[in-house]
């Protein structure tokens, strides 16, 4: 009885630990993600224009329509139809650099 009651409580444990990742993981890593665009948009000064930015289960994300315009926004300089980026999610949670890795679906490049 003891083992069974032990064995319920593990299994809400891990289930209410899995609720919590799908729940608020991807909240934490989209605004990480529009933080750090818009660092890139003020040290870089370009224009950062993005669509849904999308949870991926445990991989991580996919920004839909991500768009670079030069300064005055009257130009494309990079177009992204999908932009796949892969997380390490136990450095998410602490704040720190999460990208592990970037794959880009129907790139245009404007060369100025």
């Amino acid at each position: 009885m003891v083992a069974l009651a032990l064995l319920i409580l593990a299994l809400l444990g891990v289930g209410g630990l899995t609720a919590f990742y799908f729940l608020a993981v991807p909240k934490i890593a989209e605004d990480t993600l529009r933080a750090r665009l818009q660092r890139l948009e003020e040290r870089a000064g370009v224009k950062v224009h993005t669509g849904t930015i999308e949870p991926v289960g445990l991989e991580g994300l996919v920004i839909r329509d991500f768009k670079l315009d030069d300064p005055d926004g009257k130009r494309a300089l990079v177009q992204v139809k999908a932009l796949h980026v892969a997380l390490d999610k136990a450095k998410l949670l602490t704040g720190q650099k999460a990208i592990e890795s970037l794959r880009a679906e129907g790139v245009e490049l404007t060369v100025v």
